[in-house]
Protein backbone atom coordinates (compact mmCIF):
# COMPACT_ATOMS: atom_id res chain seq x y z
CA UNK A 1 0.00 0.00 0.00
CA UNK A 2 2.83 2.42 0.90
CA UNK A 3 4.51 1.75 -2.47
CA UNK A 4 1.26 2.43 -4.33
CA UNK A 5 0.79 5.68 -2.42
CA UNK A 6 4.37 6.74 -3.23
CA UNK A 7 3.90 5.89 -6.91
CA UNK A 8 0.62 7.81 -6.99
CA UNK A 9 2.27 10.87 -5.45
CA UNK A 10 5.13 10.65 -7.93
CA UNK A 11 2.72 10.35 -10.85
CA UNK A 12 0.72 13.33 -9.59
CA UNK A 13 3.93 15.36 -9.41
CA UNK A 14 4.86 14.32 -12.94
CA UNK A 15 7.89 12.33 -11.81
CA UNK A 16 8.85 8.71 -12.21
CA UNK A 17 10.59 6.51 -9.62
CA UNK A 18 13.72 6.55 -11.82
CA UNK A 19 13.88 10.38 -11.80
CA UNK A 20 17.51 11.16 -10.81
CA UNK A 21 16.49 14.29 -8.91
CA UNK A 22 14.37 12.43 -6.37
CA UNK A 23 15.73 11.76 -2.90
CA UNK A 24 12.95 9.31 -1.97
CA UNK A 25 15.24 6.49 -3.12
CA UNK A 26 17.65 7.23 -0.27
CA UNK A 27 17.25 6.64 3.46
CA UNK A 28 16.15 9.63 5.52
CA UNK A 29 19.02 12.05 6.09
CA UNK A 30 20.87 10.95 2.95
CA UNK A 31 21.32 12.95 -0.27
CA UNK A 32 21.00 11.60 -3.80
CA UNK A 33 23.56 12.39 -6.51
CA UNK A 34 24.60 10.59 -9.68
CA UNK A 35 23.09 7.20 -8.79
CA UNK A 36 24.30 7.15 -5.18
CA UNK A 37 22.90 7.93 -1.78
CA UNK A 38 25.44 10.02 0.15
CA UNK A 39 25.69 10.79 3.86
CA UNK A 40 27.90 13.22 5.77
CA UNK A 41 28.60 12.62 9.44
CA UNK A 42 28.26 16.30 10.39
CA UNK A 43 29.83 16.95 13.79
CA UNK A 44 30.73 13.27 14.32
CA UNK A 45 34.48 12.80 13.75
CA UNK A 46 36.55 9.62 13.62
CA UNK A 47 39.99 8.54 12.42
CA UNK A 48 40.05 7.24 8.82
CA UNK A 49 40.50 3.69 10.11
CA UNK A 50 37.01 3.83 11.68
CA UNK A 51 35.16 5.18 8.63
CA UNK A 52 34.45 1.80 6.98
CA UNK A 53 32.99 0.39 10.21
CA UNK A 54 30.84 3.48 10.73
CA UNK A 55 29.50 3.27 7.17
CA UNK A 56 28.91 -0.47 7.40
CA UNK A 57 26.83 0.02 10.55
CA UNK A 58 23.97 1.53 8.51
CA UNK A 59 21.00 -0.56 7.41
CA UNK A 60 21.54 -1.30 4.59
CA UNK A 61 25.34 -1.31 4.99
CA UNK A 62 27.16 1.52 3.25
CA UNK A 63 30.82 2.13 2.45
CA UNK A 64 33.25 5.07 2.42
CA UNK A 65 32.68 7.38 -0.53
CA UNK A 66 34.66 7.22 -3.78
CA UNK A 67 34.91 10.24 -6.10
CA UNK A 68 35.10 9.73 -9.85
CA UNK A 69 34.47 13.16 -11.35
CA UNK A 70 34.47 16.89 -10.65
CA UNK A 71 30.67 17.00 -10.37
CA UNK A 72 30.62 14.50 -7.51
CA UNK A 73 33.55 16.25 -5.87
CA UNK A 74 31.64 19.56 -5.93
CA UNK A 75 28.48 17.90 -4.59
CA UNK A 76 30.48 16.43 -1.68
CA UNK A 77 32.21 19.75 -1.10
CA UNK A 78 28.79 21.36 -0.64
CA UNK A 79 27.57 18.48 1.53
CA UNK A 80 30.63 18.83 3.81
CA UNK A 81 29.34 22.26 4.85
CA UNK A 82 32.81 23.64 5.55
CA UNK A 83 34.27 20.68 7.46
CA UNK A 84 37.35 18.71 6.51
CA UNK A 85 35.96 15.29 5.64
CA UNK A 86 37.46 11.84 5.04
CA UNK A 87 36.82 10.09 1.73
CA UNK A 88 37.46 6.40 1.07
CA UNK A 89 40.87 7.00 -0.53
CA UNK A 90 43.94 5.28 0.92
CA UNK A 91 47.38 4.20 -0.23
CA UNK A 92 49.65 1.37 0.74
CA UNK A 93 52.72 2.91 2.38
CA UNK A 94 54.89 0.35 0.56
CA UNK A 95 53.70 1.79 -2.78
CA UNK A 96 53.57 5.59 -2.35
CA UNK A 97 51.98 6.27 -5.75
CA UNK A 98 49.35 3.52 -5.52
CA UNK A 99 46.06 4.99 -4.27
CA UNK A 100 42.96 2.81 -3.84
CA UNK A 101 39.30 3.54 -3.13
CA UNK A 102 37.86 1.56 -0.21
CA UNK A 103 35.12 0.24 -2.55
CA UNK A 104 37.83 -1.08 -4.94
CA UNK A 105 36.72 1.15 -7.81
CA UNK A 106 39.33 2.66 -10.11
CA UNK A 107 41.03 5.91 -9.09
CA UNK A 108 40.10 7.70 -12.33
CA UNK A 109 39.84 11.24 -10.92
CA UNK A 110 41.89 13.19 -8.38
CA UNK A 111 41.71 16.72 -7.00
CA UNK A 112 44.87 17.10 -4.92
CA UNK A 113 45.65 20.43 -3.28
CA UNK A 114 48.89 20.84 -5.22
CA UNK A 115 49.63 24.28 -3.74
CA UNK A 116 49.74 22.59 -0.35
CA UNK A 117 52.13 19.85 -1.51
CA UNK A 118 49.49 17.13 -1.76
CA UNK A 119 49.59 14.23 -1.84
CA UNK A 120 52.04 14.29 1.06
CA UNK A 121 54.18 11.14 1.05
CA UNK A 122 54.12 11.04 4.86
CA UNK A 123 50.37 10.42 5.08
CA UNK A 124 48.27 7.61 3.59
CA UNK A 125 44.60 8.59 3.99
CA UNK A 126 42.78 11.28 2.04
CA UNK A 127 39.90 13.67 2.51
CA UNK A 128 38.26 16.76 1.09
CA UNK A 129 38.90 20.38 2.15
CA UNK A 130 35.98 22.77 1.59
CA UNK A 131 38.24 25.69 2.54
CA UNK A 132 40.17 25.03 -0.68
CA UNK A 133 37.25 24.45 -3.04
CA UNK A 134 37.02 20.73 -2.36
CA UNK A 135 40.69 20.01 -3.01
CA UNK A 136 42.02 16.83 -1.41
CA UNK A 137 44.39 16.54 1.54
CA UNK A 138 46.25 13.66 3.17
CA UNK A 139 46.70 12.98 6.87
CA UNK A 140 47.37 10.30 9.49
CA UNK A 141 44.94 7.37 9.22
CA UNK A 142 44.90 6.38 12.91
CA UNK A 143 45.17 9.47 15.06
CA UNK A 144 43.52 12.45 13.32
CA UNK A 145 39.73 12.72 13.43
CA UNK A 146 37.54 14.33 10.75
CA UNK A 147 33.95 14.02 9.67
CA UNK A 148 33.34 11.45 6.91
CA UNK A 149 31.19 10.48 3.95
CA UNK A 150 29.36 7.19 3.31
CA UNK A 151 27.76 6.02 0.08
CA UNK A 152 25.28 3.35 -0.98
CA UNK A 153 23.36 2.49 -4.12
CA UNK A 154 19.59 2.97 -3.79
Amino acid sequence: MKLLTTLALLAAAGATPADPNLTQECPEGWSYNDGLCLWHSGAQTVPWTSVAGECFSFDPPAQPVSVHDAGMNQFLNNLANGSYTWTGLIRDSAYPDDWTWADNTEVDYTNWWVHGGEPNRGFNCAGLMPAHGGAWFTNHCYSVKFSFFCQLRP
